[in-house]
């Protein structure tokens, strides 16, 4: 008997893809750190996925490689998006979710998106979202298909009172922490925001050091372990942004308001305190309870203008000077940084020229991250960290035949260092080109994820890195604050009672990964729907081959965001002038032609 003709059944999970095929997960298939491997993945046709939808469990029927039967076992979802047709009495469901057209129980307005339930072949409709294409449409429609609520965080009445009277109380008690309300200290962020956690203070030291603070909203004073708030955050335990909507992970009357670090107002929060040392070396960290008041809240563009102009019309002269501090302590932090040769700092160099103030901030950002991973670390806390695993042997291979077909000799060893990777792309030029290497590496090296366990952080080249300084709009921070907390509180605490907290928190870890994981998607999904958005049937885009799959080249459009499909065969890294021929903003396609 041919072992390769008997048919195998497995169940498992569906997730569709928005091009019409999907990928089979067994439900035995093993998760690290709650994330499948995807080569644990089958992908199938979108001809046998016909009644199957996104997220359902269903028993595969095979022999060998080739599938031979789908069975639903139920269903993953309650309900499904789509867009009501020209007549208005069908719906044809998102492409994300799945393929099919609907009868509708009642008519509905055309060329509209609803939400609606299904009975075989008739949909109900349970919420009209908005006219195809709009902006609360484009931002629902991606936000369901990733899994992830749309609506803000709801609380009754009464809790939210509860929740406001706290704040209130807990003001009683700032005599109780170390009050940094003498020092100067300033928000930067971008000009709309007002879910502001992090601030900063510094000054000048003898010896040419800099004593820099990060100050952070201390959110866990206030929402308590275990309580109702808290369950809701680790159910979507991040905040989701892109340009059509955001969706905060706390209700917007904290993290806006009555948590945020607003100018003028003292707020309790959490600061890391380092020296940065005129060698660029970073020292004497402590983390304590502190309160704080913003002197002012700064928007980026605020901040380069000062920089530029040298001059800042009615700002005090003190804020003034610290903004100059910043940017010099900053600049000590983006020379050791380099000189680590980690491909985070290539960040900078395909967006484009961000600007000063955001360098402030993300290298300080990350020097507080660092710092205090180091000084729980050295105090025996277990940490929650974010680790970014090296690039395999067989992405290194991929990442070198991109380079060798750009001209580029590389030479890397394996496992790959840093410095080979960061030599080879420092002979990459600047623009689209290392753009889509940077986007390569990005996908060969993974998502970087959460966890209780030694590990290091290969963007970074860090050995010790947690995230520390969004605990408004991140989970795992919030964590970290509580676990500092506890120790700052007790000093004497035993190792079983942070054992304990380690045992009950890795499955939430590993639940964080995952819902991260499914927002990182669903923004980057609505941003490349704003970049399509942006192009015009027939306009003429020049772009560079960023690969090729089958018969088919990827051709990532210069200045857009936006990869397209041009049919044929071209060299990665040709440079081609191209014609859009076709757009869809739900199914992110763009199809092209060369001119």
């Amino acid at each position: 008997m041919n072992d390769t003709n008997k048919s195998e059944k497995e169940t498992g999970t569906i997730r569709i893809n928005p091009s019409g095929f999907g990928f089979f997960t067994p439900s035995n298939a093993p998760k690290r750190y709650g994330l499948h491997n995807r080569k644990d993945s089958t992908y199938i046709a979108g001809a046998v996925l016909k009644g199957i939808y996104d997220g359902d469990t269903v028993t595969l029927e095979r022999s060998g490689k080739t599938v031979n039967k789908i069975s639903l076992v139920s269903r993953g979802r309650k309900y499904f998006i789509g867009s009501v047709g020209a007549d208005g009495k069908t719906v044809t469901m998102d492409p994300g979710l799945g393929s099919g057209t609907f009868t509708l129980v009642e008519r509905q307005t055309p060329d509209v998106t609803v939400r609606f339930t299904i009975n075989k072949k008739q949909a109900k409709v349970t919420k009209v979202i908005g006219k195809n294409y709009s902006a609360a449409e484009l931002y629902e429609r991606f936000m369901y298909r990733f899994n992830l609520p749309s609506e803000p965080v709801q609380l009754n009445q009464g809790a939210a009172e509860s929740l406001l009277r706290s704040v209130k109380n807990k003001n009683r008690y700032l005599h109780l922490r170390h009050s940094l309300k003498k020092l100067t200290a300033i928000t930067i962020d971008n000009a709309d925001t007002m879910d502001v956690d992090d601030a900063l203070s510094a000054e000048l030291c003898p010896g040419g050091a800099i004593r820099v603070w990060v100050h952070i909203a201390d959110v866990a004073e206030y929402i308590s372990e275990d309580s109702y708030l808290d369950m809701e955050c680790r159910k979507t335990p991040t905040s989701t942004y892109s340009p059509y909507g955001v969706r905060h992970m706390l209700p917007e009357a904290l993290s806006t308001e009555a948590i945020s670090l607003l100018p003028g107002k003292d707020r309790l929060v959490l600061s890391a305190e380092f020296v940065i040392g005129a060698d660029g070396a970073v020292t004497a960290t402590d983390v304590y309870h502190a309160t704080v008041r913003i002197n002012k809240k700064f928007s980026y563009e605020e901040v380069d203008k000062l920089l530029d102009d040298g001059v800042g019309a009615g700002i005090d002269p003190n804020v003034a000077t610290l903004v100059r501090v910043l940017r010099t302590a900053a600049k000590r932090l983006g020379v050791t940084r380099d000189a680590r040769a980690g491909i985070d700092t290539l960040r900078e160099k395909t967006q484009g020229d961000a600007g000063e103030a955001h360098e402030i901030v993300e290298r300080l950002m990350v020097c507080a991250n660092e710092s205090v991973a180091k000084w729980m670390k050295a105090r025996n806390i277990p940490t929650p960290r974010r680790v970014h695993a090296t690039l395999g042997n067989a992405s290194v291979d991929i990442i070198e035949k991109s380079l060798n077909e750009m001209g580029i000799i590389a030479h890397f060893n394996k496992p790959v260092d840093p410095v080979a990777l960061m030599a080879a792309l420092r002979q990459v030029e600047e623009g689209p080109d290392l753009a889509r290497m940077f986007k390569l590496i990005a996908k060969e090296l993974g998502r970087a994820y959460y966890t209780f366990e030694e590990g290091s952080h290969f963007g970074l080249v860090s050995g010790d890195y947690l995230h520390f300084t969004s605990p408004l709009r991140r989970y795992p921070d919030l964590l970290v604050h509580r676990m500092i907390k506890k120790y700052l509180r007790d000093v004497h605490i035993g190792n079983r009672s942070f054992r304990d907290a380690v045992n009950k928190l890795t499955p939430l870890l590993d639940h964080t990964n995952s819902v991260t994981g499914e927002a990182a998607w669903a923004e980057n999904s609505l941003y490349a729907a704003k970049g399509i958005a942006s192009l015009v049937v027939g306009e003429v885009h020049r772009g560079v081959v960023s690969g090729t799959k089958n018969s088919e080249s990827a051709i990532y459009l210069d200045g857009t965001g936006v990869t397209a499909t041009l049919p044929g065969r071209y060299a990665p890294g040709t440079r081609i002038k191209v014609r859009i021929k076709s757009a869809n903003l739900h199914t992110l396609e763009v199809m092209v032609s060369e001119v």
